[in-house]
Parts: C-alpha cells; sequence; structure tokens
C-alpha cells in the first residue's frame, strides 16, 4: 500500500472531501427548521455530493485496481444516501 491508497482508505481523498462538506449540509439541515434554508443546505449537499462522482470515480493508476472499483461503486452510492437524506429530512422529520 502506498500513500495514495492510505489516503483513499482514510476518506482523505478530494472527492472525499467534497463529501464531508456534502455531509456537513446535511447536518445543517437536520438544526435548521426554515424550509428555505433547508433547501439551499439539500441543492449545496447534491450539488458537492455530484461533483464529488466526478472528482472521485476516475481511474487512479497510483492505486490498485480494487480500489478503483470500490470507487466506481462508493460515489455514487453516497449520492444515492445523500438524496435518501433530504427525501426524509424533507418528509419525516421536519414535520
Amino acid at each position: 500500500m502506498n500513500k495514495h491508497e492510505w489516503r483513499e482508505l482514510l476518506s482523505l481523498a478530494p472527492a472525499d472531501i467534497l463529501l464531508w462538506a456534502a455531509s456537513g449540509c446535511l447536518i445543517g439541515m437536520k438544526f435548521i427548521n426554515d424550509p428555505v434554508k433547508d433547501s439551499i443546505l439539500a441543492a449545496a449537499a447534491v450539488i458537492l455530493a455530484i461533483a464529488s462522482c466526478f472528482v472521485g470515480m476516475k481511474n487512479d493508476e497510483r492505486v490498485s485496481k480494487l480500489t478503483n472499483r470500490l470507487k466506481k461503486i462508493s460515489y455514487p452510492v453516497c449520492l444515492i444516501v445523500v438524496i435518501l437524506i433530504i427525501f426524509l429530512n424533507f418528509l419525516k422529520w421536519n414535520f
């Protein structure tokens, strides 16, 4: 394992930082009960998650084939999870 593998494993890659920011938006949505601010945070979370897909799903020759395959699966799954949490926030948790 080289340092690039460790960076991917520890979620410190640039795409992972975008997902951490999207997670911050989702956490902010939980504590803010204003629908306008929730909508802005939701849009920011989706945009950041989509950006992380574009950044993170590229093949990286510095990491193993398994890591590249896992990246191609995990980033879209994270986008789906972000959308699911936004859905739950608007329909279940705020009412």
